[in-house]
């Protein structure tokens, strides 16, 4: 569930602001999200990440921002907080950032890690794919058209996430992932279909 749906119960104009805070041991509720024991939970249920501030935003209704110009895009700190035309922009992988929409068209640059774990052809390709860049990695392979190698085992019903089979995404659904890539699937299937986009038949 994307969070802005859930938390748009805060009044309009309303500063987000620190309520809960971590450095017990496990996890805590953070409004209708929850947090690691080592963030800080702050207004409007997003999560910062240590050392990371609270962002000054408010807390509208859900994509009133999209439209209005003069109101501030939402906190996140995944893609799966901004809606579908949009990506989580951050100064760095794993802090605060903010919802910041697409770009449509890029020009081919030097490849660059995103903090999806992936090599993308610049830092606007990333963006389209919806991760920002991980300046502190240089060592992620570029995306192929291959079919990626994790599978669903078993007749359970847990979600792994989506992988590209070799012709199209497709959800990994089963009581295990078996393969090399289960830990770089991907979470939502708009992620999944702007990395692999260019390999459609």
């Amino acid at each position: 569930m994307i969070l802005r749906a859930a938390i748009a119960i805060v009044a309009l104009g309303a500063a987000c602001a620190p309520t809960d805070f971590g450095g017990g041991s496990g996890r805590f509720p953070c409004g209708e999200n929850v947090c690691e024991a080592d963030q800080t939970c702050c207004g409007c249920g997003f999560c910062a990440a240590p050392g990371q501030d609270c962002p000054d935003a408010s807390c509208e209704a859900e994509d009133a921002w999209i439209d209005d110009p003069s109101l501030p895009p939402p906190p996140c700190t995944t893609r799966s907080d901004c809606p579908a035309s949009h990506y989580c922009a951050r100064e760095t992988c794993g802090a605060v950032g903010t919802c910041t929409e697409r770009p449509s068209e890029c020009a081919e640059e030097a490849l660059v890690c995103g903090c999806d774990g992936r090599a993308h052809a610049g830092a606007c390709a990333a963006a389209a794919a919806g991760t920002s860049v991980d300046a502190s990695r240089s060592d992620c392979e570029p995306v192929t058209c291959a079919a990626m190698d994790a599978l669903g085992e078993g007749l359970c019903g847990a979600f792994f996430g989506w992988t590209f089979d070799g012709t199209g995404c497709a959800p990994v659904t089963g009581c295990a992932c078996t393969g090399a890539d289960c830990g770089v699937t991907f979470a939502e299937l708009v992620d999944c279909e702007a990395a692999y986009g260019a390999c459609a038949p």
